[in-house]
């Protein structure tokens, strides 16, 4: 009888959308239209004071479902019981069954009951995502497979929706086919049954991937601590905050904390921040993030610091479904992530935006990379490169220099292509040249071989000195030094690690004109007075990563005002986050796939006076 009644209330469906045969106030159209959750949100609240008697009924459905999908089930679940009287009968019963199943109550029967007509499209959507769930669970894949399909047709109106339920229903549709779709599929049982606190099948679910030669690192990781998520409960009101706050990097860690607390402020939600110490070594840190998820049981982290950490902490964030903020400098290598966020703006991100201007707006093509042998210079090397190769630009020439050498001219002399032997005629002529004007061909160089625009330097702004010193002395026209007068001289690029005052004089002429990259510039007038409440609050003024560091506070404490009392909610909530447009980074709302908190990202020079922004190329004007 179940499955016909399933069957039947499929084929009834005729259409998919925001319930079609309603034509919602403009105030509606108006709300839902607005990029996050919590605008969206706002809007409605505000409408719902100015709406008539004929529209507030429609105005208070959809800030019901828009406070039940931001995680605030008990203000959804009130206005969702007025409205059981109204022409939105159907939608408000609905909406209130998916709250109380939120809460552990059996509402199937109602879910299976209520025609899919005259209801949102977000309910429809989570609504067969739980019917699919309960089909799988019972054997019937065929069914589950149909419900899974609908739910993802439904979620297309909403992306926070869409991009939750995709990957386990993406799984219920692929089935057991083995490879990877296999093991989402297993993911995807083991989340349902770790959610409905079934013990007994989550074990045989992970006997079932261990026993699997061929799961994937991710299945095997999902099972690896399913087993502690069923018996962790979580703690709505903590959020962790991974920091090296004793060894080497203590000092950075107290740092930190201090930035993140002022950017966290006063939270709306009664929220906390859990501070725990990741210490010097990768397993001290695994340590603290299985403290932050199955000890404190946070509902969400931020943290680690160390790029080291990025890839294996992000891991068990994706494995335990824990929203992770990260704070390292480069974007983690996981496969399919879904929970672990870019606090910062990562290498990756600063690569993107200096190659996107030299090449789209100065029109730079060919470029040469001299970059030190440490890791942050290989994956900022292999970042450049990409970036300008998906351009349809070129790497001419790439060397790397030892990251703790006082003299780099070897390996500005390897850049410079000078191969005394397979370019002695060239040498022969150049030495002829010195002597004919009364020079001492003793003391002649080979010329280095520029056939690029500029080269890309990914280093320190203590180091990168020794570096434009030694490409001078090979005679490298870098910055506003010329080897011979009036010769053209080519930039050097560099990322935000430049961003230091001392460079202005340290570098002298070698770096001037050159072209860098950061998210927060101190003499700006728009962070005036950020600065003065860091300073006031700390003794000093903030560097770019504390100001990034106050922004992800901040960003999380946007998030925190949300009613979102677990894990998956507290994800929603902070993708749907944004912040006010003062912040000192420029930070506003995560990209459009999720994965990063959009900073700022602006095109810097430096020159005798200090550093500067570069101005925007001038528009033509109208003809």
């Amino acid at each position: 009888m179940k499955r016909v009644l399933l069957l039947s209330l499929l084929l009834s469906i005729s259409s998919i959308g925001a319930a079609a045969d309603e034509t919602w106030p403009a105030s509606v159209s108006a709300a839902m239209n607005l990029d996050s959750r919590a605008e969206r949100i706002e809007a409605l609240r505000a409408a719902l004071q100015d709406a008539d008697q004929a529209q507030s009924d429609a105005v208070a459905l959809h800030l019901a479902e828009q406070l039940r999908l931001n995680g605030a089930s008990d203000d959804a679940r009130g206005m969702f019981k007025s409205l059981r009287k109204s022409a939105h009968e159907s939608a408000a019963e609905l909406g209130l069954a998916l709250c109380e199943l939120a809460l552990g109550k059996n509402r199937l029967s109602t879910l299976m009951a209520i025609s899919p007509s005259k209801i949102l499209p977000t309910q429809n959507a989570d609504r067969y995502a739980i019917l699919a769930a309960d089909a799988q669970r019972n054997a019937d894949p065929e069914l589950a497979k149909r419900y899974a399909q609908m739910a993802l047709k439904y979620a297309e109106s909403d992306l926070g929706v869409q991009r939750r339920l995709q990957p386990s229903m993406e799984a219920l549709i692929a089935g057991d086919s083995g490879g990877d779709s296999a093991d989402l599929s297993i993911e995807a049982k083991i989340d349902a049954a770790v959610e409905s606190g079934d013990l007994a099948t989550v074990q045989a679910l992970v006997r079932s991937v261990t026993s699997d030669a061929n799961a994937s690192d991710r299945a095997r990781g999902v099972a690896k601590y399913a087993e502690r998520r069923v018996a962790t409960t979580v703690d709505p009101t903590k959020i962790a905050v991974l920091l090296p706050l004793s060894g080497k990097y203590r000092g950075v860690g107290a740092m930190l904390q201090r930035a993140i607390e002022l950017g966290f402020g006063p939270s709306g939600a009664n929220r906390s921040l859990v501070f725990i110490d990741t210490g010097d070594t990768e397993e001290s840190a695994r340590a603290a993030m299985e403290q932050a998820v199955f000890t404190e049981g946070a509902v969400a982290i931020i943290g680690p610091v160390r790029t080291e950490y990025a890839a294996p902490l992000s891991e068990i964030a994706e494995a335990t479904r824990t929203p992770l903020l990260g704070l390292f400098q480069s974007r983690p290598d996981v496969v399919d992530r879904q929970w672990s966020i870019d606090g910062l703006a990562t290498t990756q991100s600063q690569t993107s935006a200096l190659v996107k201007h030299v090449m789209e707006v100065e029109g730079m093509k060919n470029f040469a990379i001299f970059a030190p042998d440490s890791a942050y210079g290989a994956v900022a090397a292999d970042a450049f490169q990409a970036e300008v190769q998906a351009r349809g630009g070129s790497i001419v020439v790439r060397e790397a220099y030892d990251n703790t050498a006082t003299d780099l001219i070897p390996f500005a002399q390897k850049l410079g292509r000078k191969d005394y032997e397979a370019r002695a005629d060239e040498w022969r002529k150049v030495k002829k040249a010195i002597a004919e004007a009364g020079g001492d061909p003793g003391r002649a160089v080979l010329p280095p071989v520029i056939d690029f625009d500029a080269i890309f330097v990914p280093d320190k702004a203590r180091r990168l000195p020794v570096a434009a010193a030694g490409l001078a002395y090979e005679e490298f026209p870098v910055g506003d030094f010329q080897v011979r007068k009036g010769e053209p001289t080519i930039p050097l690029l560099g990322l935000s690690g430049w961003n230091s005052a001392e460079l202005v004089t340290t570098g002298g002429p070698y770096v001037r004109s050159s072209r860098f990259v950061d998210v927060f510039l101190p003499k700006d007038q728009d962070v005036v007075d950020f600065i003065t409440a860091y300073r006031e609050g700390t003794g000093r003024i903030p560097n770019t990563l504390e100001a990034q560091a106050y922004s992800v506070g901040a960003f999380a404490s946007i998030a925190s005002r949300s009613e979102a009392d677990t894990r998956r909610a507290f994800l929603s909530a902070l993708e749907n986050a944004k912040l006010p447009a003062q912040t000192p980074t420029g930070a506003s709302s995560l990209s459009g796939n999720n994965l990063e908190i959009q900073h700022n990202i602006r095109i810097l020079t430096l020159d005798k006076k200090g550093i500067h922004e570069v101005a925007p190329p001038e528009k033509p004007a109208p003809e």
